[in-house]
Formats: structure tokens, C-alpha cells, sequence
């Protein structure tokens, strides 16, 4: 029996004991900064089309797109 922390007999270090782990780890980061940066980018979306759709309901807005619409329509 070799005492704690004695390179085995082959010369090689022992591998640390989340040298398995971390190559999955980095994975899972990578793949967290990802989901956050299209939730971000879904976020900026999503305002600027509410942004729009708040516009689009002033009442200056509304009565212009009505009128629009009539005369399109010739009401």
C-alpha cells in the first residue's frame, strides 16, 4: 500500500477529481450565456414593439390611422 498522495507506479500523476467534470461544466456555461443572450435579445424585441404598439394607440396616432383608413376605404 502507498502512502496518501504518492504518484502511482507508472509516474503519472493522479487526474484531479473533477478533470471529467469540467470539459461538461464549461459546456453548461456556455450554453447558460447563450439562452441569456436570446432572452435578451427576444427581451429588446418585445419592447420595441410594444414601444410601437403604445404609438400606435395615442389618440393624434389613432384618429390619423382612422382617417387614413376611410380614405382608403372612400368612406
Amino acid at each position: 500500500m502507498r502512502p496518501a498522495g504518492a504518484e502511482p507506479r507508472g509516474g503519472t500523476p493522479p487526474k484531479p477529481p473533477d478533470a471529467d467534470l469540467r470539459p461538461r461544466v464549461d459546456r453548461l456555461e456556455q450554453m447558460v450565456e447563450a439562452l441569456q443572450d436570446q432572452v435578451y435579445r427576444h427581451e429588446q424585441r418585445e419592447e420595441e414593439r410594444f414601444a410601437h404598439l403604445e404609438r400606435s394607440v395615442q389618440p393624434d396616432e389613432l384618429a390619423r390611422a382612422l382617417s387614413a383608413d376611410a380614405r382608403r376605404r372612400g368612406i
